[in-house]
């Protein structure tokens, strides 16, 4: 009786020792799945963060782009008014 008693308790011992070589494995595997992530994360906060300063250099591009036509289109007018009358000199020359 005293001999099923001791197998019984390295039973119990073998079972935990073989739970514990799973939980640390399985701590192991966890570890690596999570520094995956990380990189994923970090690489994830890359795109984003250059995809930010594409959106800001478009922005400022079409920024750029709306003042250069604001300012060709308020100087467009005028300046058909001020090239004729040089047309006109030009013309008047050549008559005398």
């Amino acid at each position: 009786m005293n001999d099923s008693f001791v197998c019984l308790q390295l039973g119990c011992a073998g079972d935990g020792l073989y739970w514990r070589a799973e939980e640390e494995e399985m701590i192991e595997e966890l570890k690596v799945e999570v520094k995956a992530k990380e990189g994923c994360i970090e690489e994830l906060k890359a795109q984003l963060a250059l995809a930010k300063k594409e959106e800001y250099n478009r922005a400022r591009e079409v920024d750029i782009l709306r003042q250069s036509l604001k300012i060709m289109s308020s100087r467009k007018a005028p300046s058909f008014a001020l090239s004729k009358p040089k047309l006109e000199l030009v013309k008047q020359a050549r008559k005398a």
